[in-house]
């Protein structure tokens, strides 16, 4: 999590770019790059400060370094924005998306999926933030601003495992080069809504530095780091029922979005659909497996183990998954869309529920061995998980709590107790 000093001292220098000081903002550039061991996050506002002072050439030298630094070491939303902030005065930036592309795209010898976009740690550094030191002239303080953002001491020359990119990454090398020059970068101040209710996200949006709060309906409040991503929805040309949480800017935020002309193009792009589709249905997967209480034994870096004993299916509207009386060996997860429990009731069939994303379905037949006590129907096109009595076996000699919950919301369910 980013230190509250940090964003504080960013909050600071925005103001001062904004307000034309360029006298304190390289004062409190040149303070506290020297007591930061010259931090990398920093040099971009030294840049842009001397490209506002018409010092154009430095500018795009310390960009390109950074360019390249950002990519290698695993942080490619700070490279994208700085290659395109480049890209507004210097135009053949080719190169740099040539190797963003390299590093992350579909195949790429350097990604490493055990790792994630983790934010940069908290530290104890006491920052500057007045801005009245070093005492030197402008140009002398916009040399020396220059000179500790150039210096190559911890810069990162190759990408090792590097940490992919939330859908971007499923992009082959030669799609994302071409998406990646089409991106937009976006800033969002302190407080600023980038999503909710009233603030649709239009395009898929990643951030790419600072810290967003997430507000969820029930009132609590999670951190969504760099690399985060949301507004993904969009790609899907339905529409997405579900109600999207509260985001807001947590000091000075910068994001990377794909245009809306792009987002209409890949819906219709039939290269476009598989990507698409496989990352719809992992997230799906994600949020279906976050929402059930029956996987919270499961840590979360265990998850694949999960997955490989289940199997996604999509199902057309009207689809009779189970029926009522007869046995059935296994148990769904909804991923997205409606299932209707009917009952018997003489001769009508009666809905008793309506089941949604992340709610199971099937287990009291696959534990009691008897027979469904109510059908189960779709209601619309439905994408569910299906576990295997087997593998529900195999599930619960890994993870012991998955079985006794599974049994538990079984009993609860035959009891009519489990809302």
């Amino acid at each position: 999590m980013t230190a509250p000093a940090l964003r504080q001292l960013v909050t600071v220098l925005r103001g001062c770019i904004r307000g034309g000081n360029h006298l304190r903002a390289l004062r409190l550039l040149v303070t506290n790059l020297e007591r930061t061991n010259g931090d990398f996050g920093l040099r971009p506002y030294v840049a842009e400060v001397l490209q506002e002072m018409g010092r154009t050439r430095e500018a795009a030298e310390i960009l390109e370094v950074l360019v390249r630094h950002f990519t290698n070491s695993g942080s490619p939303l700070r490279a994208v924005v700085t290659a395109h902030r480049l890209a507004s005065f210097e135009p053949d930036v080719g190169s740099h998306f040539d190797h963003i592309a390299a590093v992350y795209g579909l195949g790429s010898p350097f990604l490493d999926y055990e790792e994630s976009l983790a934010p940069v740690a908290a530290t104890d550094i006491e920052y500057d933030l007045q801005g009245a030191e070093p005492d030197l002239p402008l140009e002398a303080l916009a040399e020396a601003a220059y000179e500790a953002a150039i210096h190559k001491e911890g810069f990162a020359n190759s990408p090792d495992a590097v940490p992919p990119i939330p859908l971007l990454s499923s992009f082959d090398v030669r799609a994302l080069r071409k998406l990646l020059e089409s991106l937009e970068t976006r800033t969002f101040a302190d407080g600023e809504i980038l999503l909710g209710p009233n603030t649709p996200a239009l395009t898929p949006t990643w951030i790419a530095a600072g810290e967003v709060a997430a507000r969820s309906e029930d009132g609590s409040v999670a951190i969504a780091p760099p690399g985060s991503l949301f507004g993904h929805a969009s790609l899907n040309a339905r529409e997405d029922a579900s109600e999207p949480p509260k985001l807001e800017a947590r000091g000075p935020v910068e994001a990377v979005s794909i245009p809306e002309a792009t987002v209409a193009a890949m819906r219709v792009d039939a290269r476009m659909a598989p990507v698409i589709e496989a990352f719809q249905t992992a997230c799906a997967v994600d949020r279906a497996l976050n929402t059930t209480t029956l996987f919270t034994s499961v840590p979360l870096e265990e998850r694949p183990i999960l997955l490989d004993m289940m199997t996604p299916c999509s199902v057309p509207d009207e689809t009779m998954v189970i029926r009522e009386g007869q046995k059935h060996k296994g148990v769904y997860v909804v991923l997205d869309g409606r299932v209707d429990i009917n009952r018997k009731d003489g001769e009508w069939d009666v809905t008793i529920k309506t089941l949604g994303a992340g709610d199971v379905l099937g287990e009291i037949s696959a534990f009691t061995d008897g027979q469904a006590i109510a059908s189960a129907i779709t209601d619309g096109p439905t994408r569910l998980l299906y576990m295997s009595q087997s593998n529900i076996s195999a599930v619960g000699k890994l993870y012991p709590g998955v079985l006794e919950e599974m049994r538990s919301f079984a009993a609860r369910r035959l009891l009519g107790n489990d809302d």
